[in-house]
Order: structure tokens, then sequence, then C-alpha cells
């Protein structure tokens, strides 16, 4: 008998199927996915009655880590495939660092468990220890509409009949209406099993010495494998197979049809516009180049990219693409400076297209949004929105991106799980953060964004008071707003009046008015400085 499992169809909501039964409908939690093993137990045993019991198995493994542990046979997994919040408990005798596999208990309250852990060998695939990130690009492909020039479904040859025959010096002559062509007799015996005679009809292919031309090989069959038939769209070649897959017929001569050609011919069934999602890998490096390989030598070559000549190692071509190196072939590179000049550092890949229907999550196309994909084998096999909440994806941002906001909101997320690492140390993510929130001061500050400044300074001072930073940007703040009521913000004496004062910055709101002026309010405040006051800010260049 089939094990029990949940049959979801929708996010929370599904049935429980025991072989040809199911269950009333049930809410599960966020945890349990679709096909999920369970164990059930039911009042009475009666699948349409209450649930006394209930835990549930993954199908399939999920991977990961181990970041910390809290005993031999007890500590913390970081998931990295599939996505998953966060960490999750093993009970087992792991060491720190290794790569594992496993599969995932759920209990019914939303606890999760790691169980049937296996570790992942070198020769193994590990997934997504550290996720791509980028962007997606939508990209519309109108096809073209053509008609079919040439098929060809056999073997082209040339007919005639054999002339002339000198057995004695292995050679004759075939009459055709293309002219006479010399042939070697053992040539002919190895096709057709037997001599020559004078008469013969036969079926060959030419070649040309000089000035001459001759027989080079004798057909018997002419038949084509399917694989090798092919015909012509619009100076294009194509497979019949290819056609077929589309049509399920043999294309004719003089066939109208549309289709794409980016890589290769694709047909297609009407001119509709097609749709393809790109996902751009973000580098994150300034010296990404796009160039033709223009030399080749026995262990290294060059690269051309607009004036410049790139010097590159073989073995690292093939270590990359897993294939040999050709002249003319575009590569896309990060390349670094040496004493000899420019050198390739590392190839890349620049876009991979992705087939929308194939991925789970796929967030609606925004460009303001960060994307990561886990990728193998340099084939993309799921995209996902980035979310700063979840811990793997955290690391992995904090790793990558450049951008300062979505860094701070991976350190945090890293400090909201007290993660740390030998690499990763919370020492250094504190220095890092420290080092983010003064670019940020900075940066607002600059950019006259007052308030904004206000902000990531509360949460530098949280970090490491310094009076004389409150003393610099009270001065100016204090240019820009001015109080209807009288305050002094320069007369800061200790850290918590001046916290307070941040707070309450922190929670006005922006009205706008019909004249260019923004009166910012400020709203109730739990622990307000003066509980029966209200102030009223105006301010001067804010947008």
């Amino acid at each position: 008998m089939k094990q029990p499992y949940i049959s979801l169809f929708t996010q929370g909501l599904g049935k429980i199927i025991v072989g040809n039964k199911e269950s009333n409908i049930i809410s599960f939690p966020t945890t349990f996915k679709n096909g999920d093993i369970v164990d059930v137990k039911f009042k009475n045993n009666d699948i349409n009655n209450d649930i006394i019991n209930l835990t549930a198995y993954s199908k399939d493994y999920y991977y990961g880590f181990v970041i910390s542990k809290f005993s031999s046979y007890k500590g913390i997994i970081l998931i990295t495939y599939p996505e998953i919040d966060g960490t999750i408990l093993f009970k087992s005798d792991l060491d720190e660092n290794s790569k594992v596999k496993f599969k995932i208990k759920k209990l019914f309250n939303g606890n999760i468990e790691a169980v049937d852990i296996q570790n992942v060998s070198k020769n193994e695939l590990f997934k997504a220890n550290i996720p791509v990130f980028g962007k997606i690009k939508k990209d519309i492909i109108i096809p073209k509409e053509g008609v079919i020039e040439e098929v060809v479904l056999e073997k082209k040859y040339t007919e005639g009949i054999v002339k002339v025959i000198k057995l004695d010096r292995n050679f004759g002559f075939i009459s055709s209406e293309m002219g006479d062509f010399y042939f070697k007799i053992n040539l002919f015996e190895q096709i057709y099993g037997k001599t020559p005679q004078e008469g013969d009809n036969v079926k060959f292919t030419t070649q040309r010495f000089g000035s001459k031309i001759s027989v080079k090989s004798f057909i018997k069959n002419i038949s084509l494998k399917e694989s090798l038939q092919y015909g012509i769209v619009d100076g294009k070649k194509f497979t019949i197979k290819e056609y077929k897959k589309t049509f399920n017929k043999v294309p004719q001569l003089g066939d109208i049809v549309y289709y794409t050609d980016k890589d290769k011919v694709e047909f297609k069934d009407s001119d509709t516009p097609i749709v393809n999602y790109i996902f751009q890998e973000d580098k994150n490096f300034l010296n990404v180049k796009s160039g033709k390989i223009s030399f080749i030598k026995n262990s290294f070559g060059f690269i051309k990219s607009n004036n410049d000549s790139i010097y590159f190692l073989i073995k690292n071509y093939k270590k990359f693409y897993n294939k040999e190196p050709q002249k003319g072939e575009t590569v896309n590179f990060i390349y670094e400076k040496t004493e000899k000049g420019f050198q390739v550092k590392k190839f890349i890949f620049q876009d991979v297209e992705l087939n929308v229907k194939n991925f789970k999550n796929f967030i609606n196309i925004d460009p303001l949004k960060i994307y990561y994909a886990y990728k193998n084998a340099n084939q993309i096999d799921e995209v996902y929105e980035y979310r700063s909440e979840n811990l793997n994806q955290s690391i992995s941002c904090y790793k990558s991106t450049k951008d300062s906001i979505k860094k701070l909101e991976a350190i945090e997320c890293m400090q909201n799980y007290n993660y740390s690492s030998q690499k990763i140390t919370k020492e250094k993510l504190k220095y890092d953060k420290i080092k983010l929130l003064d670019k940020l001061v900075q940066d607002n500050l600059n950019n006259r964004n007052y308030q904004n400044a206000l902000y990531y300074e509360n949460k530098y001072q949280q970090e490491k008071f310094d009076i004389s930073r409150l003393k610099q940007l009270s001065q100016i703040t204090q240019k820009h707003i001015h109080f209807i009521e009288k305050i002094k913000i320069n007369k800061v004496s200790n850290n918590s009046s001046y916290v307070n004062f941040i707070n309450r910055v922190e929670k006005l709101k922006v009205v706008k008015l019909a004249n260019p002026i923004n009166i910012i309010q400020s709203v109730e405040l739990k622990q307000p400085i003066q509980p029966k006051q209200t102030y009223k800010f105006i301010t001067k260049g804010l947008k």
C-alpha cells in the first residue's frame, strides 16, 4: 500500500491522500509541501474525522551545511536548497562546515528537524552553497515570416553508367550528363562487392584535383538519417527533425513558415511575439569585458576587446567551458593588470534564458527588485526574489552586493540570527555595519535627505556612540530645520537626549501641501519627551 501523502491545491490548504481515499480539506503549516509523505492518525481511524497526530516528511532531499554545534550530536544546519527560511536543527554526529543533504521532518505545530542526513561527497553535486544574485530582463522576440527554399532528405549524388574498365590498371570511366569521371575499381568493389561491368548503373559523389574531377565515393544507400536531413529557409539551415517537432510533417518547397534564429532556426506556429526572461548575473566587478578570441597557440591565446589584447591561458578556458577555444568566438571575462599587461582572471557567463513555466515562486518582473538563482553546471534551476529576512539569502547578498541598503539589511538579518562563521565573525559584521551606516549618513546629507540622515545616524549611535558626530550633525540639520517651538538640538550633552530627538524625527510623516513647502508633523509617540506638546517642523530643501 502506498504511503499517505499531502495534496495541496493552494498554499496552506489541501488534503491527505490515503490509497484511493482523501480527507476533508485541511489547513497545513507553510512548511508542508505538495507530495510530502505523512505519518497520520485519524480519530476512530476515519479519514473524514479529526486528526489526532500528523508528521510530514519531505519527498526530496534538501541541501545545506553545518554552521554550529551545541554538543557532539546536536547543532544547526543552514539550508541552501531549495528555498526555506533560516536554519534547521539536527541530531547527528556531524562536523562543523560539512556539506550535507537531508530530508525534513515537519510537525503540525510548524517545527522542523533534519532527518536521514548524509554527507555530500566531493564527486556529488552540492546545490547552491552561495546563490547567484542578479536581475531579470524581459526579452520580446517577434517571429519572422519565411519561405522554404530547399529540402534535402537524401544524400546528394550524381548518376552515371560504367563506360570504360581497365582491370589490369585498377581504373575506369563513368559517363554521365555532367561528363566523364575517372574512378578506381577497388573503390567500386568495396561498395558493391563485385567487379564492375560495362553498362552498370551507379550513384556517386565527386572530388576535384586541380582541373580534373574524379569519383570520391560510390553510394549504395541514398537515404539520410533524420538527424542529417535538412532544409533551407531564407538562406538559413534547419534540421527536418526540428521542423517536424513543431508541425509534425515533412516540409515542402514553398511552404510559408514563422521562425526565430537567435542561435539556431526554431519554428513557431504563428507570428505571436515570444517573451523570454533572461537572468543577468550581477558580477559586481568593474573589470568585466567582452571580446573575440583573436589568437590561439599551444598553451595560451589572446582576446581582442576594443583596442586591447587580453592574454589568457588555454587550461583556464577549457576548465570553464569544457571545450577547446575557437578563433573568432565571443567570450565574457574578468581581467586584471599584471606586469606583462592585461590578463584574463576569470571567464564568466553573461545571460541565461529562462522558461518561466519551469520555475517555482517566479515573481512578476520588477527591475527595482533583487533576484537570485540556484545554479548548477552553469544552468539556472530556480529563480527567487531576494528576501532580506532569509538567512542564507542574506549571507549571499552580504558577500556579493554593492548596494549599501541591501547589504545593511543582510547584516541586520545575520545579527538577528546571531550568525557567525570562521570568515564572517560577529566583530566583522559590526565593523562593516558601522562603515555602511557612516556612508549612508554622508550620502543622505550630500543629497539633502536630512530625515534619512538622522535615521541612519540613530542606528550608528546605537552601534557606536560618538558625541562629536552628534554636534556636527546637529549643526548641519539646524540650518535646514526651523522649529516653531524653541528647541535647540546643538546643545547635546548625552546620548539619550539625542537618541530621543532622533526617535521623534523617525516618526515624522511628510504632508504634501498645495504650495512647495512641506510641513512635517509628528505622529503620536509612545514616550514623548514632553507628553502634552506637539511639535511641527517646517523644512527647506526636502523634496
